[in-house]
C-alpha cells in the first residue's frame, strides 16, 4: 500500500514538474517575441527620427512632396497615435514659432520614445 502511495505521489510530482517546464518555457518564449517587437518598434521610430531630422529639421523646414509623403507612410507605419499627434501639431502651425516649438517637441519626445 505504501508503494502504490508512493508511485503515485512520484508520478504526480513529475506530471507538475513537467507542467511547470512548459510553462515556463512558454513564457520566455512570449517574452522574447515580446523583447523583439519593441525592438522593432524601436528600429522604426529611429528611421523615422532620422527622416524626420534630415527632412524637417536640416532643411529648415522647407520639405518636398515627395519626402512629406515618405514621412507620413512612415508614420502611419509606427502605429504610434502620440507620435502622431506631434507630428500634427507640426504640420497645424500658423507661424514660425509654433512650428519651431512643434519641432522641439517632436524631437525631445522622440529622443525620450528611443530612450524608453
Amino acid at each position: 500500500m505504501k508503494n502504490k502511495i508512493l508511485i503515485i505521489a512520484l508520478i504526480a510530482s513529475l506530471l507538475v514538474n513537467i507542467f511547470l517546464g512548459v510553462s515556463y518555457f512558454q513564457d520566455k518564449s512570449v517574452q522574447m517575441e515580446s523583447d523583439q517587437l519593441s525592438s522593432e518598434q524601436r528600429e522604426k521610430i529611429s528611421e523615422f527620427t532620422k527622416l524626420f531630422f534630415t527632412k524637417i529639421v536640416v532643411t529648415g523646414g522647407k520639405i518636398s512632396f515627395e519626402d512629406r509623403a515618405k514621412i507620413e507612410e512612415d508614420l502611419k507605419n509606427l502605429n504610434d497615435s502620440a507620435i502622431s499627434e506631434k507630428w500634427n501639431n507640426f504640420i497645424s502651425s500658423d507661424s514660425g514659432g509654433k512650428a519651431q516649438g512643434a519641432v522641439t517637441d517632436m524631437m525631445i519626445f522622440l529622443a525620450d520614445r528611443l530612450g524608453n
